[in-house]
C-alpha cells in the first residue's frame, strides 16, 4: 500500500521510509485518521473552554506561560497567538548545512504523528498543514546544526514552523529550487496557518528530527550489514579462504543470533562454488611458480639449474597448508554478527519512538476533563545512546574491510595474489596500492566520529536545562560512519573482483565461484568497471562503486541469483 494513515500509535520504521524516499517516481502519501483527529479535536475544545477563556486564566506551562528559565512569566489572553509567531521566530537558529529532503520529510511525519496521539492539546489543523507539506512536496530548509536533543530538536523543527506559518524568510525546496516563502509560486499551493496557544511549543517540543535521521540510518544499515557480508565473500574467494571457520555448529555453541545469520549469509553466498581449500590453492601456486620460472628461464639454465625441477623445489617447500585464516576473515561472522546485533536494538529502540509522545507537558484525561502534566518526554537520551551505538556498530564494518583490503593487497597476506593487485607491468602501474590509503583514512575518520556524543551535555536556558543528550548529533556523525564504511567497503569490492580476475588469469581458466559471490563480481563488471590493467583514473572507479552500493543493485542481483533475500 501507498497510504499512510497517522493515528499516533502504529507508525512502522517502513512506512516512514516510504513516505520520505521516493520509490518508482513517488512518495506514500499520508493522512490523518478520523479517530486521531477527533481526538484532537475534543482535547482543544476543553483547553480553549476551560484554560484559556475568561479573564483570570490559570498559568499552565506551555500555553499560557513564557518558556525554559522564562516558564514563570504568565503571557497575557490577548498576547497568545502573538506568542506563537515570536516563538518559532526565536527558535530558528539552525546554521550550516541543511538536511536533505527525505530527512525533512521523515522528520515532518513522525512529528505529526507524536501530535495525532492526542495528548498535546493541539488543533487537527495543525497536523493538515504539516501533512500539506509533504503532499505538496514543499520541502523546508532545515539547518543541520542547532539541536541539543532536549528540549527535542527546537531549532529544526523551528524552522517547519516558519513555514507552515508563512514566515517570509522561511525557505523551502519546491521542485528542485530553493526559494523564499515570499518568492514561491502561488501554484504551489501552501497553505499557512496561525498557531493556536501552545501548538508553537508542542511543534518543537520532540525528538523528531534525530529520529528521522536514524531512522533512515537503519534502512541503509541493514542494506549494508548485507553488503559487508557480500565483500567479506569476495575477498575469501579472492584469497581462496577458508571455510571451515562458518560451520553452523560453531556459530551454534556461541549463541549470538548476529554470528549465526552472518555465517548463513557467507555459506550461502558460497554456495555452487568450487571448493577453494587446499587443492586449489596447490593448483594456484603451481601455476604461479610455473610463470615466474619461465619469466627467469634463461638465467636458471645459466646457473645450471632444469626449470622443471626449480618448480617442484618451489612448490614443496613454498606450499604451507593454511590451517587457518586471519581473524579478518575468520571472524567475520563474529565482528560483522555483533555489528547486526547492535543494530537490532537500534532499530528497537526506533520502532518504540515512532509511536512515543514527546511534547511538554502533556495532557491526560481527568475526570470529565484533561490535567496537564509537565515532564521530560522529549529528553533524546534514548535516541542518543542508540544513535552511538549505531556508529560504533557501523564503524567496526568499516574496519574490519580496510584489514580484509590491506591483506588483498599485500602478496605477503593474500597467500599469493599480485602485489597491490597490479594487473600491468608492476613498477611502472601501481595498482590499488593507494586506495588502502583513502580507506585508511575513511577508518581513522570513522573512529573519530565514535566518540560517544550522548556522554556530552552544555546547561542551557538559564540552567534550567542543565542536561541535554546531543542525540542530533550523535545522529548525524551515525550517519557520516555509514558514509565512510560503504565507501570503505566499495574499495574492498573492486579489489577483491581484480584479485579474482588475476587469479584466473595465472590459473589460465575461469573459476566457478559461489553463486551468490558471482552475482556480486558480474554486477561490477556489468557495469562497465573493468579489471585493471594499466593504471587509471581511479576515483571514477570507487565512485562508480560507491553508488552500486548505494543502490539496492548489488545486493537485488545477488538475491535473485540466490532466489531469496539474505539475512
Amino acid at each position: 500500500m501507498n497510504e499512510i494513515l497517522l493515528d499516533g500509535f502504529s507508525l512502522t520504521r517502513a512506512q516512514v521510509v516510504r513516505a520520505a524516499r521516493r520509490r518508482d517516481g513517488s512518495y506514500a502519501q499520508a493522512s490523518l485518521s478520523r479517530e486521531a483527529a477527533e481526538r484532537c479535536a475534543r482535547q482543544r475544545s476543553f483547553v480553549e473552554t476551560e484554560w484559556l477563556s475568561g479573564v483570570d486564566q490559570k498559568a499552565i506551562y506551555g500555553f499560557n506561560t513564557g518558556v525554559g528559565i522564562l516558564k514563570d512569566k504568565q503571557v497575557r489572553a490577548s498576547r497568545l497567538e502573538e506568542f506563537q509567531t515570536y516563538y518559532i521566530r526565536s527558535h530558528c537558529v539552525g546554521v550550516g548545512e541543511s538536511f536533505d529532503d527525505d530527512t525533512v520529510r521523515a522528520a515532518i511525519l513522525i512529528r505529526a504523528n507524536s501530535l495525532a496521539s492526542g495528548f498535546s492539546g493541539v488543533r487537527p489543523d495543525l497536523l493538515t498543514a504539516l501533512l500539506s507539506l509533504l503532499a505538496r512536496e514543499i520541502h523546508p530548509i532545515v539547518p543541520r546544526v542547532g539541536s541539543l536533543g532536549a528540549s527535542g530538536d527546537l531549532a529544526p523543527l523551528a524552522h517547519v514552523g516558519a513555514v507552515i506559518t508563512g514566515e517570509p524568510e522561511a525557505r523551502v525546496r519546491y521542485q528542485g529550487q530553493v526559494v523564499r516563502l515570499a518568492d514561491l509560486p502561488t501554484g504551489a499551493g501552501l497553505s499557512c496557518i496561525q498557531l493556536a496557544p501552545k501548538e508553537a511549543m508542542a511543534l518543537t517540543n520532540g525528538t523528531s528530527f534525530m529520529l528521522a535521521d536514524l531512522t533512515l540510518l537503519t534502512a541503509d544499515a541493514q542494506r549494508l550489514q548485507k553488503v559487508a557480508d557480500i565483500a567479506a565473500a569476495l575477498s575469501l574467494e579472492a584469497m581462496l579462504g577458508e571455510i571451515c571457520a562458518f560451520d553452523p555448529r560453531l556459530q551454534a555453541v556461541r549463541g549470538h543470533p548476529g554470528q549465526e545469520a552472518t555465517a548463513r549469509n557467507i555459506r550461502r553466498l558460497l554456495e555452487g562454488g568450487e571448493s577453494t581449500g587446499e587443492s586449489l590453492r596447490l593448483e594456484y601456486l603451481r601455476k604461479k611458480v610455473e610463470h615466474e620460472v619461465a619469466q627467469t628461464g634463461p638465467k636458471v639454465r645459466e646457473a645450471g639449474l632444469a626449470p622443471e625441477s626449480l618448480e617442484a623445489y618451489r612448490v614443496a617447500t613454498e606450499h604451507v597448508p593454511r590451517v587457518q585464516d586471519a581473524y579478518s576473515l575468520r571472524c567475520v561472522p563474529q565482528v560483522h554478527g555483533a555489528s547486526r546485533d547492535a543494530l537490532e536494538h537500534v532499530i528497537e529502540v526506533v520502532a518504540r519512538e515512532l509511536n512515543a509522545v514527546t511534547d511538554n507537558p502533556l495532557l491526560f484525561p481527568e475526570g470529565d476533563g484533561f490535567v496537564a502534566i509537565s515532564g521530560g518526554n522529549f529528553h533524546g537520551q534514548p535516541l542518543a545512546l542508540a544513535a552511538d551505538y549505531a556508529a560504533l556498530a557501523l564503524a567496526e564494518l568499516g574496519s574490519i574491510s580496510e584489514r580484509r583490503l590491506f591483506r588483498l593487497l599485500n602478496s605477503n597476506l593474500s597467500y599469493g595474489l599480485p602485489s597491490n593487485l597490479t594487473g600491468g607491468e608492476p613498477g611502472i602501474n601501481t595498482g590499488l596500492m593507494i586506495s588502502q590509503y583513502t580507506a585508511a583514512a575513511l577508518v581513522t575518520e570513522s573512529k573519530t566520529l565514535s566518540h560517544p556524543a550522548s556522554v556530552d551535555s552544555i546547561p542551557t536556558s538559564g540552567d534550567q536545562e542543565d542536561h541535554v543528550s546531543m542525540g542530533l548529533w550523535a545522529s548525524r556523525k551515525a550517519r557520516q560512519v555509514l558514509e565512510n564504511s560503504r565507501r570503505v567497503l566499495a574499495i574492498e569490492i573492486l579489489a577483491a573482483a581484480q584479485g579474482v580476475d588475476l587469479m584466473e588469469r595465472t590459473l589460465g581458466r575461469a573459476r566457478t565461484l559461489g553463486r551468490g559471490a558471482r552475482a556480486a563480481y558480474d554486477v561490477l563488471r556489468q557495469s562497465g568497471i573493468p579489471v585493471l590493467e594499466e593504471d587509471r583514473y581511479l576515483e571514477t572507479d570507487l565512485e562508480a562503486v560507491d553508488r552500486i552500493l548505494g543502490s539496492d543493485a548489488l545486493i537485488h542481483a545477488v538475491e535473485t541469483t540466490l532466489g531469496s533475500e539474505l539475512e
